[in-house]
């Protein structure tokens, strides 16, 4: 798929997969697609973020919830 995009296009789309894989559980596809969008852009903080979250072992099923948050619940709960 990378192969195919233009170069400022491939972080969000690779980080966008993995996203996508490790949350179906697919911790190598997942693995592969977080490398690529770091390679393309290593200061891409999704990325990076999601790919803190494989590399310290926390279940594809905690990022059930990810952008999917309510808003008003979140503000009375800081």
């Amino acid at each position: 798929m990378a192969r195919h995009l233009e170069d400022d296009l491939v972080p969000a789309a690779a980080t966008v997969a993995g996203f996508a894989a490790y949350r179906f559980g697919n911790g190598v596809l997942a693995l592969e697609a977080l490398e690529l969008a770091l390679k393309a852009s290593p200061h891409y903080r999704l990325a990076q973020m999601l790919m803190a979250a494989l590399q310290a072992g926390i279940p594809p099923a905690a990022l059930s919830r990810i952008g999917c948050g309510d808003r008003e619940e979140a503000e009375v709960n800081d």
